[in-house]
């Protein structure tokens, strides 16, 4: 178990300046020391590890008993062979929050788990639960589609690599929200609008499943073993539409596919019960979207939706 102890300490000006925690790790091996040694004013974070060869990653609270906040897409499962391990953060981003906690884990294994090979191996269509309840939803955005935001891989640029499902009821917040997978919930983030939760499979440990804006039950929490088709809550309201993301953590890099190239027959059913011929329906193929591709603003907004279509329509 990790057991950090730290402590922010408020600068001149009111806005947080960081005291030099120290961070405790055990591990199978033994107990293991790596120590915070300096958050400079630019946003670079230094730390060391007594042994070599280990990966780390950023978490942040504003309580120092947690829950704690992880965002893997970003400072998270960075490899250093040596001793000095550092990160630039953006500091735009923390600057003026009070009370803002950060720890560093390390761990001697990769903190995703086996990377999965893409070149040798084919993606597999394990999936045994949808995420959401269907019934409610009438149009579901395309993979790689002009929607929302940039959301793309290593591999990929300017194109959302999620799909959006757009509720058809009055009230969104009833939408049942359920795990796609057996698993754990590896993170658990809140924002403005419900909750951030990513879900990295037990049979896959490299396949994540992020899903967007949820409101929790009340008993779920970062850690927890779950089972497909287990209820993690609802969709958080009618402000914004649920949304659904598949991340592998392959030898390549970081790599975004749609939820329809995992998703087993007898869930895919469903969807060709609504009308959908086939599952290469919901996808964008990657030539194609070069082939007309999207313009981002330097925040991640397409500038617009591009010329195809975008959407598929449920009966």
């Amino acid at each position: 178990m990790n057991e950090p102890a730290q402590a922010p300490a408020k600068g001149p000006t009111g806005k947080s300046a960081w005291a030099l925690p120290l961070l405790l790790l055990a591990s199978i091996a033994g107990a293991q020391t790596a120590q915070i040694t300096s958050f400079s004013k630019s946003g670079v974070l230094e730390w060391s590890v007594d042994t070599t060869n280990t990966w780390s990653g950023l978490e942040y609270s504003i309580d120092p008993d947690g829950p704690w906040g992880r965002d893997i897409s970003a400072y998270w499962n960075l490899h250093a062979t040596g001793h000095t391990h550092s990160i630039d953060i953006d500091i735009e981003h923390i600057e003026g929050i009070d009370g803002l906690f950060l720890r560093v884990v390390c761990s001697s294994n990769n903190l995703l788990g086996e990377p999965f090979d893409l070149g040798s191996e084919s993606i597999p269509a394990f999936a045994s639960s949808d995420y959401i309840d269907l019934a409610k939803i009438d149009c579901i955005s395309k993979f790689r589609s002009g929607i929302g935001h940039d959301y793309s891989d290593d591999f990929e640029t300017c194109r959302s690599m999620k799909h959006y499902y757009h509720p058809g009821v009055t009230n969104w917040s009833e939408v049942g929200i359920f795990s796609p997978v057996a698993g754990n919930v590896y993170s658990m983030n809140e924002d403005n609008e419900g909750h951030m939760l990513l879900i990295q499979s037990s049979e896959y440990p490299a396949f994540f499943f992020t899903l967007f804006h949820v409101a929790p039950t009340s008993t779920l929490h970062q850690g927890d073993m779950v089972t497909a088709g287990q209820v993690l809550g609802t969709h958080y309201g009618n402000e914004t539409t649920s949304d659904i993301a598949v991340g592998i953590n392959s030898t390549g890099g970081w790599k975004r596919v749609s939820f329809f190239d995992v998703m087993m027959d007898g869930v895919f059913s469903a969807y060709t019960n609504r009308g959908v011929a086939s599952r290469s329906d919901f996808i964008i193929t990657e030539e194609v979207r070069d082939d007309d591709p999207l313009s981002c603003d330097a925040g991640g907004d397409f500038d617009d939706p591009g010329s195809l279509e975008n959407w598929v329509q449920l009966d």
